[in-house]
């Protein structure tokens, strides 16, 4: 039901209701992975949840996407605006939903029910105690971040919406580091002046590299989805278009992770 809350054309017109879809899909999708019985990863069951709950909305988008490249939009980016759009306040929402969702429940029960989360940041903590002892450069990083962008690619061209799961797990990684950072300063401040400082901490730490990582997996994903609705709604678009763009975003995508990784490892 949550999936038809929110048309393709008036997520194409008003993008910004995604955020708010995203939040009620996570924390729907929390909900139900808890109410199960027996289940020992709640936090990967929570993002498949997501996925389920955002797939159909974003495949019904690329598809009215591929159509629109037949109209001959003044540029690339035009063209593409709406899904970015869409796909990236689907990405905030969810870590806004995740982090709260952390920082507000008993640090027993978030620890539970993101368990899988709280393991990635400390592996993510320890990378960065790697590249500060040389560990981890640049060929590193980027080798890592080009097999997720893989994925993201092939599961979108497969699946049509495959980078939402991408783009779920890394959002809901954010938000529990988020809600890390938070619950630690809880005890010197208050909790909206917590929760706001690691915000801060957040953008300040992980956004010059982070945004480009992210972009890169977007980019990734939304390339394999265009490819997938090309061929799915029988090549409704130009095929000249279809394929230049599938094209351009995937090289924006490879640049976006190898500038993430330069950065990170400066």
């Amino acid at each position: 039901m949550l999936e038809s809350i929110l048309d393709p054309l008036t997520a194409k017109k008003r993008p910004y209701e995604m955020f708010f879809l995203a939040i009620a899909i996570c924390i729907v999708s929390v909900a139900l992975a808890v109410g199960i019985k027996g289940v020992s990863d709640v936090g990967f069951l929570s993002i498949a949840f997501m996925c389920i709950g955002a797939a159909p909305l974003m495949v019904r988008v690329l598809r009215i996407e591929e159509r629109e490249d037949e109209e001959e939009k003044e540029s690339f980016f035009q063209r593409h605006k709406d899904i970015i759009e869409i796909y990236g306040y689907y990405f905030i929402g969810v870590v806004v939903a995740v982090s709260l969702l952390f920082f507000l429940l008993p640090p027993n029960v978030s620890n539970t029910i993101f368990s899988s989360q709280v393991a990635e940041v400390k592996t993510i903590r320890g990378s960065y105690t790697g590249r500060a002892t040389g560990t981890c450069g640049f060929t590193c990083l980027a080798q890592n971040n080009l097999t997720v962008v893989g994925f993201a690619l092939l599961f979108s061209f497969l699946f049509g919406a495959g980078a939402v799961f991408i783009i779920s797990w890394n959002a809901s990684i954010i938000g529990v580091l988020i809600g890390v950072t938070a619950r630690a300063q809880a005890s010197a401040h208050g909790a909206i002046t917590s929760y706001l400082m690691a915000l801060m901490t957040f953008m300040l730490k992980l956004t010059p590299h982070g945004a480009f990582e992210i972009g890169g997996y977007f980019l990734a994903g939304m390339s394999g989805g265009i490819l997938s609705a090309y061929f799915t709604v029988g090549h409704g678009g130009k095929k000249e278009n279809v394929f230049r763009d599938v094209i351009a975003l995937f090289v924006l995508s490879l640049v976006c992770i190898f500038l993430s990784a330069f950065i990170e490892a400066s």
